[in-house]
């Protein structure tokens, strides 16, 4: 829809990340993919935007204009989709979201743009984007598109787990922050409220029930003096 904000997601691999150098280079965007919208984003889409209004697109974590981890140094597409590299700069929140991305809490990315061009294809019955105004791409610590759709969907167990397993990580072995470490506590019981509206065998919520009710509370009670 032209003249509206949207977010889109990106689930494509991190394209590098080189901690020492405080540097990561992500897909934002992915070329060719219809979403749950029905729409897909064209090779090309970001051309003009890149040339006309690079120096304002900024690095969000979560779309929030609040935190800005990076600086964006590099925007380009390719035959994937759309990528940047971003210096992370040294800040407390810079040095949390390096952390987070070697611990594989950052998974995905996201974008925030508007329509300028698009046209609706009859035969494949979706909407193609041919031309956007990027204002920002994000650094996402949830799955989904936004921060108002933090949890959208867990499969299977792997994905819970894995990050579990992240954020144990994270509170037991990093320097993250206290302030961070609160914000990484409220996706615990964020992600936990999920869980527990899934419809798994009985097998799978066993499995899972002493990592949510031992293990993982204690290691929040423990960092966060609960």
């Amino acid at each position: 829809m032209k003249n509206v904000k949207q977010y889109k997601p990106s689930s494509l691999e991190l394209k590098d990340f080189d901690q020492k150098a405080g540097l990561v280079t992500f897909y934002f965007a992915a070329f060719g993919n219809r979403d749950s919208d029905g729409d897909v984003i064209e090779q090309g889409a970001y051309k003009k935007t890149i040339l006309e209004n690079k120096a304002r697109i900024k690095h969000f974590k979560n779309h929030n204009s609040n935190e800005v981890p990076g600086v964006i140094q590099r925007i380009e597409e390719d035959t994937k989709g759309a990528f940047v590299t971003s210096q992370i700069a040294k800040t407390r929140l810079g040095i949390d979201t390096l952390i987070e991305y070697e611990a594989g809490i950052i998974t995905e990315h996201s974008q925030g743009f508007n329509t300028i061009i698009e046209e609706f294809d009859a035969m494949d019955g979706v909407n193609r984007i041919k031309e956007v105004r990027l204002w920002e791409v994000s650094s996402l610590t949830h799955w989904g598109s936004n921060e108002n759709t933090p949890v959208v969907d867990i499969k299977s167990l792997k994905d819970p787990i894995k990050l579990f397993e992240s954020l144990n990580y994270i509170l037991h072995k990093s320097n993250i922050s206290d302030e961070r470490g609160a914000k990484l506590n409220e996706l615990y019981e964020e992600l936990g409220k999920a869980i527990k509206s899934l419809d798994w065998p009985s097998k799978d919520t066993e499995t899972l029930k002493p990592i949510i009710e031992t293990d993982l509370l204690n290691s929040f009670k423990s960092k966060l003096k609960l």
